[in-house]
């Protein structure tokens, strides 16, 4: 059996009314980005999105086998220590239900890779955690959650550049909280 490689790139069909995508390609000229990009941009956020419902689905599946029998759970390993670690679960599993991927209007700037870790060929992943205003701008106080530290002052800095649409609540725009920002640091 011949495999052959997977093709670098492919399509995708999408069936919309011609006055929406007009109004999306203007959007996209706007912000200063390519339909192609924003799509892009899209799936990527959809992935991420389920895998976190994914995990967020078995770290409550893990926390009731935990309330259901914790001695059992853990090999004899005691109730108390037990109830600590599902108090954990619970308390990290409200925090990540808590939390809501967003679709920004555009890319982040001002990204730049530390030196150090580049030097050093380090790569990792950041979640920032941050609120945007009526106006959808980020509010300050963004916090970044990343595998290696040194790379959450440039993820935090860049967050600020994004643009959101405004959430509307009986046609009012509201801030929105508790959202997340995935960042991905590769050499590639």
């Amino acid at each position: 059996m011949i495999r052959r490689r997977e093709k670098k790139t492919t399509h995708l069909e999408i069936r919309i009314s011609q006055s929406r995508k007009d109004e999306f390609m203007r959007a996209c000229e706007e912000n200063g980005t390519t339909a192609s990009d924003a799509v892009r941009a899209f799936v990527d956020a959809y992935i991420e999105r389920s895998r976190q419902v994914k995990l967020k689905k078995l770290a409550r599946e893990i926390t009731m086998t935990l309330i259901r029998n914790p001695v059992r759970t853990f090999a004899g390993t005691g109730v108390f220590a037990a109830s600590g670690l599902v108090a954990a679960f619970l308390f990290a599993g409200s925090a990540a239900t808590a939390a809501e991927y967003v679709q920004p209007l555009n890319h982040p700037t001002n990204i730049v890779y530390p030196a150090e870790l580049a030097r050093a060929g380090v790569e990792g992943n950041c979640d920032v955690y941050f609120s945007v205003d009526t106006e959808g701008l980020v509010e300050p106080g963004a916090r970044a959650e990343c595998d290696h530290q040194d790379f959450a002052r440039t993820a935090e800095n860049a967050v600020y550049s994004l643009r959101f649409e405004p959430r509307l609540e009986n046609g009012v725009p509201v801030r929105m909280e508790n959202l997340v920002y995935p960042f991905s640091f590769s050499m590639d």
